[in-house]
């Protein structure tokens, strides 16, 4: 039983690597995305090798995971870190925690409070501070707001979330 729920675990983070690299892969022939040729290269060639390894039985793939898996697996994955350690792909994966973190009572992660009221949903009034520069996100105080700005990474994506935000208020007001 172990054996089988450990031989579908390695298959589903397999499918989950080759899987990643075909959306890339598709976006570079579609134009979508921009890679260095290498680059470009090595998660085709790793997307590939992956896709034929997956073909095999579950068990097999156990069974010869020293010899012939890992050093496919870890040679994508090592293609993938290096994509997505690109500057563009750093940029949109800040501009999505920024986001995500919006959503919070208090936009800085280290933040105890996590009980506060306000923050996006309840609005203005309830002791939450919006961000006077992007107006995504919230805190639940000054001491927050501080804190984010220097330590928690606001700094570098609030103009991100600006540009971000005015492109949704422009798209909603066009008919």
């Amino acid at each position: 039983m172990q054996r089988t729920t450990l031989a579908s675990y390695l298959h589903a983070i397999l499918d989950c690597l080759c899987t990643e690299a075909a959306v890339i892969v598709q976006g570079t022939s579609a134009g979508q995305v921009a890679l260095p040729p290498e680059l470009a290269t090595r998660l085709a060639a790793g997307q590939e090798r992956v896709a034929a390894l997956l073909k095999n039985k579950r068990t097999w793939l156990l069974r010869n995971y020293a010899a012939e898996v890992q050093p496919v697996a870890a040679e994508l994955a090592a293609a993938l870190q290096q994509y997505w350690q690109l500057p563009v792909q750093r940029a949109a994966a800040e501009l999505d925690l920024a986001t995500a973190a919006s959503a919070r009572s208090c936009a800085y992660l280290r933040c105890a409070n996590l009980g506060a009221e306000g923050g996006p949903a309840a609005g203005e009034g309830v002791g939450s501070q919006r961000c006077s520069a992007c107006r995504a996100v919230w805190y639940c105080g000054t001491a927050c707001s501080h804190a984010d700005w220097r330590q928690g990474g606001h700094r570098t994506t609030c103009k991100a979330l600006t540009v971000a935000r005015r492109g949704k208020k422009a798209s909603a007001a066009q008919p």
